[in-house]
């Protein structure tokens, strides 16, 4: 049978399976049986519900409710309470796939049956029903959906969990603020910093869409690679200016950073934004509607994304031989990605995929340790690449700024550490997707390059640098976005073209506004930046032995 036939089959066996699932009759769970050990405490989810809607605590859940504090129990209130707007459907095709299926593995550890056995299976069933509600998913709803009269909670998992999230929470928190002092008292004067960054640059720009050549193989399943170039109209005679290169993250698409293309097409430079067609919003939103998504896709899509970016690098030098000559270079390449596209950037600079380490990372993992690394779950997607695979890098990159990148477990110390190129990272320290102290603190201390940068987003989360060109593919609550992204953009805007004057123009004037003293006041509140040029030996000292306990080497 063809892989279209079977795909297409099991489309139709989950939509099938799905409207026989809501058109059941379910058993709403009456009661949340807390169990630690031999103790055992029952606490009625109607008294849960009433909490959620009036704020009222019932008898039972009064004992539970002084063992927190107020503004503990305000936060779980809120939580019940969120709505997430996500269909029935999109939600069965998330909680079928690989990622979405291990998540619901340690789930199921804390949330089981009244037997004792795995809930994943019936937490996947309340998370479909509830759904369906028009009016948005809420976690009470989640809880009111569990097929069985009772929901078993590990009380001693759920203690576990509960207490490596406080504590690593607290750990970040103190790093945050650890890096924060650091770079406050090394943060040179303001002067020389007198240009406006944020404000567009002298140069109009044309706007053309190319294609590049597909990939060949497994690897060019997703299509033909497209991408926007911005030429800025320079003066006759002028040097032809070197490319900046954009990669997007996962369910996005080249629009998502046209306000940075545009900004940076202003200053001078020619600017490419590339459209992954393995993992754009368009392939995601098929994946969603349709079940149609090929289940390597994932994994292939770590590969393709760097190859993508070369070929349209290579198409641009063929269009620079012919009728764009003179009006760009490149051999001279800097490059800007977001999530997995920070990831696809920082391959390209020259850090190998560390196949060993992942593999460990994920045996670990799947072996049944807690992991507080939703990103964890797709690097892991990664091990069923060829280790032919771990070279990725492009000699024409000459500079790279990573936005919330992806890399502890598939580059790790040993594929960062071949860096060469000026490397600068920016992290959100509210960041739940790619956690900072997991994934671009540690990072940049495993950075070897001497021109290396960590912009640190106080309140910043996955999302604030994300511009309103494109609709979400998943509409998630304000409290996950985080804070208004026009309130980081003109920072990014000012940041990104300092690092690339700097680095890719050769105008060493710009170094002074790649500091503490000039990228504070560019963020609004309750946004606070610094830059950080090192990590303080005493700090590694100090958190190092708590990072390698909670998070691993």
């Amino acid at each position: 049978m063809k892989m279209g036939n079977v795909r297409q089959r099991l489309g139709w066996l989950g939509g099938t399976v799905l409207t026989m699932l809501l058109a059941l009759p379910v058993r709403a769970s009456e009661v949340l049986d807390f169990r630690y050990g031999p103790l055992q405490f029952n606490l009625p989810v109607q008294e849960m519900a009433d909490f959620a809607r009036t704020g009222k605590i019932g008898p039972n859940f009064s004992y539970l409710a002084k063992q927190a504090t107020p503004e503990q129990l305000s936060t779980l209130r809120t939580l019940l309470r969120e709505r997430f707007k996500i269909s029935a459907t999109t939600m069965s095709q998330l909680t079928y796939s690989q990622i979405g299926g291990l998540f619901l593995q340690r789930l199921g550890n804390i949330l089981r049956t009244p037997a004792d056995l795995d809930g994943s299976q019936a937490i996947r069933a309340a998370l479909i029903l509830a759904a369906v509600d028009r009016q948005g998913l809420t976690v009470l709803k989640v809880i009111q959906k569990f097929p069985f009269a009772s929901v078993r909670v590990d009380l001693s998992q759920a203690l576990e969990l509960s207490g490596q999230v406080l504590d690593l929470t607290k750990l970040k928190g103190e790093v945050v603020d650890a890096l924060e002092a650091q770079a406050t008292k090394e943060a040179p004067p303001t002067s020389g910093t007198g240009q406006n960054l944020q404000l567009a640059g002298a140069y109009t720009w044309e706007q053309e869409t190319i294609e590049a050549d597909p990939l060949p193989g497994a690897l060019g399943s997703g299509g033909k690679v497209v991408a926007d170039v911005y030429l800025p109209r320079l003066p006759a005679g002028s040097t032809p200016p070197p490319v900046v290169a954009i990669s997007h993250g996962i369910a996005s698409s080249r629009l998502t950073f046209t306000y940075l293309a545009r900004h940076l097409a202003s200053w001078g430079f020619a600017v490419v934004a590339v459209e992954h067609p393995l993992s754009n919003s368009a392939r995601y939103r098929q994946m969603l509607d349709t079940f149609a998504t090929p289940s390597n896709a994932v994994a292939l899509d770590f590969v393709s994304r760097p190859q993508e970016v070369s070929r349209v690098l290579d198409a641009l030098e063929r269009r620079a031989r012919t009728d764009w000559r003179g009006r760009l270079d490149p051999s001279q390449v800097g490059l800007i990605g977001q999530s997995k596209g920070g990831f696809t950037v920082l391959s390209l600079a020259g850090a190998g995929i560390d196949f060993e380490r992942l593999r460990a990372d994920c045996t670990q993992y799947k072996d049944g340790s807690t992991s507080l690394n939703l990103s964890l779950l797709l690097q892991c997607q990664a091990q069923t690449m060829s280790a032919t695979s771990a070279q990725l890098g492009d000699p024409r990159i000459k500079a790279v700024f990573s936005i919330n990148p992806l890399d502890s477990s598939i580059l790790g110390p040993k594929g960062l550490g071949q860096i060469q190129v000026p490397t600068l990272i920016l992290a959100g320290s509210e960041d739940f997707v790619t956690p900072p102290l997991l994934e671009q603190i540690r990072a940049f201390y495993w950075l070897k390059v001497p021109e290396r940068y960590l912009i640190l987003m106080r309140g910043g989360t996955h999302f604030t640098s994300l511009g309103p060109e494109e609709k979400a593919t998943l509409q998630m609550p304000p409290s996950l976005v985080g804070p208004d992204p026009s309130l980081a953009i003109p920072a990014v805007k000012a940041l990104a073209t300092a690092f690339f004057r700097r680095h890719l123009n050769g105008r060493p004037e710009f170094e002074p506004y790649l500091s503490t003293a000039y990228a504070r006041p560019l963020a609004a509140l309750p946004l606070r930046l610094s830059v950080v040029r090192s990590i303080d030996p005493t700090l590694v000292e100090k958190f190092g032995p708590r990072v390698v306990k909670l998070l691993g080497p």
